[in-house]
């Protein structure tokens, strides 16, 4: 903490040889286990275990209590009445924080255990979508500009309702959008900012959040009031709350494949067998941080089925697996099983790749033509938007070669057995940075092809997704932005209120969509660049072509475009002809 305090150029930093000096004075007293409130903590290879209470979160003085081992796991218990407190593990040389936590302290420093936490548990889910939109967001980066009556870049923000100049902004501008789904980047406690209420401006203190190391515990730094162990908690309710009054779900980005302090995670301490490992005992880094966690390992896999289940109870819709690729396939099928029994509407999709080589065995992998879970269709991200390594653009730049597999998606299918389509995410360049890097072309020009991918990925059947502020063409001005700084990532909603055309068309685009029965897509012809898709009595022509192209084979009689290059639209179709690269809808 020393070192990232001084790297982010803090004024103070309290010397740590200090606080190690100082612990040895610590004031331990002994105590009686009692009878109440339970804890319990994996320990497979030690001996013997003890539970440290503490008044606060920054006191050294405690009360040690003595567990029992029962096989592998360590039990003790306290009078309720001594709720709530702040506690830790120990085995008499190390602290553990409790991998279990619901809630932390500051930091992740403590466990912090309170009664009543069915209070905060939900049974309500929104309906199932069968061709559902998800809108990838970050709670920072979309609260961060906000002038609200609560804290930017916290759960509260993200709930409330907020209009500027007659247009909605904040959540109300996803309830505008008419999105179905809300994909959250990590909320789950995360160590790589600091969660003090003085560090939520520091434009340095920021991070997307792939840094877990507790998988229960929500992230102190969207609290309302971080110095209340419980206020992460209540925000998190109050925005779950919020999206399904819109009927909008909620989706969690959960990053079971790593933890960001690997061997010195208080999870692998207290279970070696945590972390994955090669036979010549080498750590294996399929994730690319360092570690990945060993999903097959048999308590690993309860752990991460508990924490789906105790999101579910807090109202979770669904769940995107980060790096689902190093999780093996026999824990990805009893997710399954166990999120659609709890919730049949439910949403699960994830990242079928590695990011390195990985001592998983062959045997165990992900078997995504198995799962009921969808998938990220990177060949589609590339065929339509345009490669992400290259920089160079694809069907609506021009690059036909991939519109076998666009016509594939469009006809329901795909490169996964179930198949997520999308053509930008948090990962790399946003949309509206990838057509600034591969296009030499006026901004109206940017917003034509911009408009033109929408379309294509709008009318594709299943579950579909696009990031933050593609709807306006918002900039990140860098790729892979994951550290920030705050201000440079977080969305400038004056950028919105200048592009409301462009909003707007997407949200018209995301209307048609509900209108319409994906699944009765007929591909009534198609040339390079030029689609003609047929919708019981609508047709939809898209053109990716720089010139305009004529409607053939239509019927003798009259038509009106019900979609055209402004948007929703009524007006009688007077020629069958389709400008170039647009998209528009007859019927």
């Amino acid at each position: 903490r020393a070192a990232a305090m001084a790297a982010m150029g803090a004024s103070v930093v309290k010397d740590l040889d200090l606080l190690r000096d100082l612990r040895r004075f610590r004031k331990e007293e002994e105590e009686a286990p009692g009878v109440g409130y339970e804890f319990h903590v994996y320990a497979p290879e030690k001996e013997a275990m003890a539970l440290y209470l503490y008044e606060d979160e920054f006191t050294m003085d405690r009360i040690r209590i003595s567990m029992e081992k029962h096989e592998d796991t360590f039990y003790a218990q306290i009078p309720m009445e001594r709720l709530p407190v702040y506690y830790n593990f120990g085995d008499g040389e190390e602290e553990f924080v409790d991998p279990y936590a619901k809630v932390l302290s500051l930091n992740g420093r403590r466990g912090y255990a309170f009664d009543d936490i069915e209070s905060y548990f939900s049974g309500n889910y929104v309906e199932k979508k069968e061709h559902p939109v998800i809108y990838e967001l970050h709670v920072n980066n979309f609260t961060y500009e906000l002038e609200t009556e609560v804290t930017p870049g916290t759960f509260c923000a993200l709930a409330e309702s907020i209009t500027v100049e007659e247009t909605p902004v904040g959540f109300d501008h996803l309830k505008d959008l008419g999105v179905d789904y809300i994909h959250l980047m990590p909320v789950h406690n995360y160590l790589t900012v600091f969660e003090e209420a003085e560090s939520k401006r520091d434009e340095a203190n920021y991070n997307w959040g792939y840094d877990p190391d507790h998988y229960f515990a929500l992230e102190n730094s969207y609290a309302e009031n971080s110095a209340d162990p419980a206020s992460a908690l209540t925000g998190f309710g109050e925005l779950i709350r919020a999206a399904h009054a819109a009927g909008i779900g909620v989706v969690m980005d959960v990053v079971y494949n790593h933890l960001y302090l690997g061997e010195k995670s208080s999870m692998v301490r207290l279970n070696p067998r945590a972390v994955r490992r090669f036979e010549d005992d080498t750590l294996s880094n399929g994730s690319g941080t360092g570690t990945e966690v060993a999903t097959e390992e048999p308590h690993m896999r309860k752990l991460i089925l508990d924490s789906i289940e105790y999101f579910q109870k807090l109202g979770v819709d669904g769940f995107r697996f980060d790096l689902c690729g190093l999780m093996d396939d026999e824990t990805m099928a009893e997710i399954e099983a166990a999120v659609y029994e709890r919730n049949p509407n439910a949403l699960l999709y994830g990242e079928p790749w590695m990011a390195d080589e990985s001592a998983l065995d062959e045997s165990l992998r992900l078997k995504t033509e198995d799962r009921a879970t969808a998938f990220f269709d990177d060949d589609y991200r590339n065929g339509l938007r345009g490669d992400s390594f290259s920089k160079t653009m694809g069907w609506i730049g021009g690059d036909f070669s991939a519109q076998d597999h666009l016509m594939s998606a469009l006809s329901g299918g795909g490169k996964h057995a179930n198949n997520l389509a999308y053509f930008s995410c948090h990962d790399d360049l946003v949309l509206g940075d990838f057509l600034d890097e591969a296009m030499d072309a006026s901004e109206e020009d940017k917003e034509r092809v911009a408009k033109l991918a929408f379309a294509v990925l709008l009318l594709t059947p299943g579950p579909v997704l696009f990031t933050e502020g593609d709807e306006y063409l918002r900039r990140r001005y860098k790729e892979n932005p994951y550290n920030g700084p705050a201000s440079a990532v977080a969305l400038h909603w004056e950028e919105l209120l200048a592009k409301k055309s462009l909003a707007s068309y997407v949200k018209g685009l995301i209307e048609l969509r509900h209108k319409t029965d994906l699944s009765r897509h007929e591909i009534l012809g198609e040339e390079a660049g030029f689609i003609l898709i047929k919708n019981e009595g609508r047709i939809f022509v898209i053109n990716g072509t720089d010139e305009a192209k004529e409607i053939k084979g239509l019927e003798e009689r009259e038509y009106k475009i019900i979609f055209g290059e402004k948007g929703t639209t009524e007006e009688a179709l007077q020629e069958p002809l389709v400008p170039p690269k647009s998209f528009i809808a007859i019927e």
